[in-house]
């Protein structure tokens, strides 16, 4: 990996290869270029121009550039990204290990579940101060949050390529993050003047260490009014599981609930969903300004039954839900069987008025009806 070269010197170096069928006299020159190439004296910021010609020597310029996608779901999903100048040189593929199946040694911390589930073990995501919205000449910044999950130290590399070339620098190039430590990565954007309005400009960035994460953004070149939105994004959930028996102090230990997040922006675009406690994570790959459903999952320890769920849009409207999964909750059956015994209780009580009605109605008749005397003579009776 490019962390283990740091200890090599570039240069050149020979490799003597010997083979049944090649003489042993052969040899091949091998050039080997640690990191210090590429960051000599620490975490510097790289200015990138608008094409190929601009990027110096060493860097990769490839027109098409193989990534891993940020699938949070365990999956290896590649995705070919055409385009745009690189920040960092690229890894080897054997290094692309996304994601592993991680035990809890703390069942209480609620951040990731083990019992059997994959979690992503470096989390990607766009920060809400991002500035995904820009008129022509304007200079753009987006933030990018890094967190790493794993158990122990680990040294990221970052790299990003945009579509349009409106890449100017990237800070810092790389850093070391402790186990749950985050830190926010600064690209910085100039939305070209020739650009059209309503154009989009997919910026991926990427980290390289133990494994290789991406998230990518949607740029949106608009006018000098900018684009108005005022509609918060949508957000709805499910439970997949419960802590049904399993939720006192005594009992919630070693059990674990499930939760399924979904969320979208119809106007500029959702830009992120989060979570707190922290621990929410996508369940498919998705660009920050999308439009579509985004469905993300979190998992925690039933000791911990409590999570605040909220939702940005590119226009930072925010939406948020306070969830507790102690709370009273109905699947569809259970909401069908209520429907059915609140309808079933109108009923009764229609039926019961309508026989209140009918016995009061036929009590009226009956002290209307005319009485006789059986032995009284007709002659006999006065005439008033």
């Amino acid at each position: 990996m490019l962390y283990h070269l740091n200890q090599t010197e570039p240069g050149t170096y020979r490799l003597n290869v010997s083979s049944t069928s090649s003489p042993l006299e052969h040899a091949y020159n091998v050039t080997i270029k640690s990191a210090q190439l590429y960051w000599d004296g620490g975490i510097d910021t790289y200015d990138v121009g608008p094409g190929p010609a601009t990027v110096p020597e060493g860097w990769e310029t490839e027109e098409a550039v193989d990534l891993l996608s940020n699938n949070v779901a365990g999956e290896t999903d590649r995705t070919l990204y055409a385009g745009g100048s690189s920040k960092l040189p690229r890894s080897s593929g054997d290094e692309h290990r996304f994601a592993r199946q991680t035990e809890l040694t703390d069942e209480d911390s609620g951040i990731i579940s083990g019992r059997a589930s994959i979690q992503a073990i470096t989390k990607v995501d766009v920060g809400v101060n991002s500035q995904l919205i820009g008129a022509r000449g304007q200079a753009l910044q987006l933030y990018f949050e890094v967190t790493n999950y794993r158990q122990t130290p680990i040294t990221y590399f970052f790299r990003v390529t945009d579509e349009l070339a409106f890449l100017r620098s990237l800070n810092p190039g790389q850093v070391t993050l402790n186990p749950g430590q985050s830190i926010i990565v600064t690209v910085a954007l100039i939305v070209t003047p020739t650009a059209e309005i309503g154009s989009r400009d997919k910026v991926t960035f990427s980290t390289t260490g133990v494994d290789t994460v991406s998230q990518s953004a949607w740029v949106t070149v608009s006018d000098s009014a900018g684009l108005a939105d005022t509609t918060r994004p949508s957000l709805w959930y499910t439970y997949s599981s419960r802590c049904e028996g399993r939720s006192t102090p005594a009992t919630c230990t070693g059990a674990f609930w499930t939760l399924e997040v979904m969320a979208r922006d119809y106007e500029t675009g959702l830009m992120r969903i989060s979570s707190s406690p922290a621990g929410l994570l996508y369940k498919t790959p998705f660009t920050a300004g999308t439009r579509d459903e985004v469905r993300a999952s979190y998992t925690a320890s039933c000791c911990q039954p409590r999570v605040t769920v909220t939702a940005y849009d590119v226009s930072r409207n925010v939406r948020s839900l306070n969830l507790d999964v102690t709370d009273i909750w109905l699947n569809e059956a259970g909401i069908a069987a209520v429907v059915l015994g609140v309808l079933l209780f109108i009923a009764l009580i229609i039926l019961l008025v309508l026989l209140i009605r009918y016995c009061i109605r036929k009590r009226k008749q009956s002290q209307e009806l005319p009485i006789y005397r059986g032995g009284e003579p007709i002659g006999s009776r006065r005439t008033k």
